[in-house]
């Protein structure tokens, strides 16, 4: 085989190895939606500028309660943590119901979902098969726990991937008022947020004396 012949050899073959090693490399992962196309580790500005896209707002608590003459969501005593921000969403229409939310988000970015429903076109229990539903068709059902304090009252627990998690608190023993809660949450944000302070508190003195 000539040189020239080599050349054209070996540079075919490094051609065919950068084909196979582009192919074999992947994308990062698109955020999953977790509601309304609010994913995980979105700042502020990223989750309010998709809950516009589905007609939806993110507001202060002081706006919230403005825009919401009977609120479903009460203030009462919390308090977020020091590295907490948290916004309300007004209501909307969803499975039926009465929708509101409140987002949570740590150093500013998004970590908890809590969705408050109230049934209005059909009674509340064909509102909790719906949303069983449609959870179960997203998340892995990972059980049921009764409440040792209201009879009747219980939690749908779900999975998805590990470190997602939803909650589905459902509460029917006042018929006038029941309460039907959804908990949206990620461990990997806040367990990222953890590692992030830890590296933070190694370095705040500068290195340790040998």
């Amino acid at each position: 085989m000539n040189m020239r012949c080599e050349q054209l050899l070996s540079v075919s073959l490094i051609f065919v190895g950068l084909l196979e090693f582009n192919s074999c490399r992947r994308e990062p992962a698109a955020p999953v939606p977790v509601f309304l196309g609010a994913s995980y580790g979105m700042t502020t500005e990223k989750a309010r500028t998709a809950l516009h896209g589905e007609g939806a707002q993110l507001l202060s608590y002081d706006d919230y309660v403005q825009v919401e003459a009977k609120s479903l969501i009460q203030e009462l005593d919390f308090r977020p943590l020091y590295s907490e921000e948290v916004f309300y969403m007004p209501s909307i229409q969803l499975w039926s119901s009465r929708v509101e939310a409140k987002f949570t988000f740590t150093e500013n970015l998004l970590t908890y979902i809590t969705v408050y429903l109230q049934a209005v076109h059909q009674p509340s229990e064909a509102v909790v098969n719906l949303v069983d539903k449609e959870l179960r068709s997203r998340y892995t059902f990972k059980g049921r726990t009764d409440s040792t304090e209201i009879p009747g009252a219980y939690t749908l627990k779900f999975l998805a991937e590990q470190s997602r998690k939803a909650s589905f608190w459902v509460n029917l023993a006042d018929k006038q008022e029941p309460i039907l809660i959804i908990y949206f949450f990620d461990g990997s944000v806040l367990d990222a947020r953890k590692r992030r302070i830890q590296e933070r508190q190694q370095r705040a003195l500068g290195p340790a004396k040998r």
